[in-house]
């Protein structure tokens, strides 16, 4: 869950923070960045909060709900099989398996 953008000169750069440094320094009449200093503090403040934390609630949410831990479960493996040559529907009957053991597990803890 990372951001990619790719420019027009054909560079491909990940990460939020650093997209934006990037696109104000190529485009300064239209900055992203507040330019107050305490706005701009308080945008990179919170840019870099849910950097760093919003991630893990969404990670947490991916499995709240049986129909997300099906979703989630298949898809990560699907993620990760790609390529291999197994029958998608195996994928599919891993992926549950492995979505409703996320829950079994956090419910232990």
């Amino acid at each position: 869950v990372i951001p990619v953008i790719k420019y027009s000169d054909g560079t491909v750069q990940n990460d939020s923070t650093f997209i934006f440094e990037n696109v104000e320094k190529q485009y300064p009449y239209r900055p992203i960045v507040p330019q107050d200093p305490l706005d701009s503090f308080l945008a990179l403040l919170l840019e870099d909060m849910f950097d760093e934390w919003g991630t893990k609630i969404m990670f947490g949410m991916r499995w709240l709900k049986e129909k997300d831990q099906n979703w989630s479960g298949i898809w990560l493996i699907y993620d990760f099989q790609l390529g291999t040559g197994q029958p998608l529907e195996e994928c599919a009957e891993m992926g549950r398996m492995f979505g409703s053991r996320q829950v079994r597990l956090s419910e232990s803890c």
